[in-house]
């Protein structure tokens, strides 16, 4: 049969120590105290490892990211510069294009200018028969540049009657052989030729050889 304890029935498990007297004592559990302090000295070492752990991960992990963004950046980069290149070879290439096409807008402005001239002198030409004031003109400036050296002045027969009698003193003629637009002046050592004719092809000449050059 089991008896029942008593309520009140108290267990003491703390051991005892019988000293000589027959006195028993309670003996005192030294270990406690120090397992309670390797316990909290093997969670402040496992905190502090899983700390530092915890935060070598989270470097690692700034860093990747870093990396990634320093990547992604300098892909942009790489692509603008790329589209900038881009775009500066386009605007040479368009440039080229202007200046090409404004030297030859230059050019045709020029030639054009230069038939006109062209058509001027043809005109001129085919006047120069009936041009008196033109010849006038030849005449003169003949007689000045060689005034010093000169005996008279002579001209066609057909150009004879639209000229005065004299230019600056002295007198005018009908040369032998000389054509319309003629005129030659007679000096001491020779004969001075000149032509409406002669003139307007050193113009042409001289208009020709400026736009070589120009072009």
């Amino acid at each position: 049969m089991i008896r029942r304890l008593q309520a009140d029935t108290r267990y003491e498990m703390t051991p005892r120590r019988i000293t000589a007297g027959g006195e028993q004592t309670p003996v005192l559990d030294e270990a406690a105290p120090a397992a309670d302090s390797v316990d909290q000295q093997a969670y402040r070492d496992g905190y502090a490892k899983g700390f530092a752990a915890g935060e070598s991960d989270g470097k690692r992990d700034m860093q990747t990211r870093l990396q990634a963004l320093e990547n992604d950046a300098r892909q942009q980069f790489d692509a603008l510069q790329q589209e900038l290149s881009t775009e500066r070879g386009r605007l040479a290439a368009l440039i080229d294009v202007l200046t090409s096409a404004q030297q030859h807008h230059d050019n045709m402005v020029k030639e054009l200018a230069f038939e006109v001239a062209l058509e001027s002198l043809a005109r001129t030409f085919s006047r120069m028969r009936v041009d008196r004031p033109l010849l006038l003109g030849l005449c003169e400036q003949l007689v000045e540049e060689f005034r010093a050296k000169a005996i008279r002045l002579c001209v066609s027969a057909s150009d004879r009657a639209a000229l005065p009698d004299q230019i600056e003193g002295m007198d005018i003629v009908v040369g032998p052989g000389l054509a319309s637009g003629e005129c030659a002046l007679m000096t001491e050592r020779g004969q001075v030729e000149s032509s409406i004719a002669s003139r307007l092809k050193s113009i042409y000449e001289a208009m020709l050889e400026a736009l070589e050059a120009e072009l």
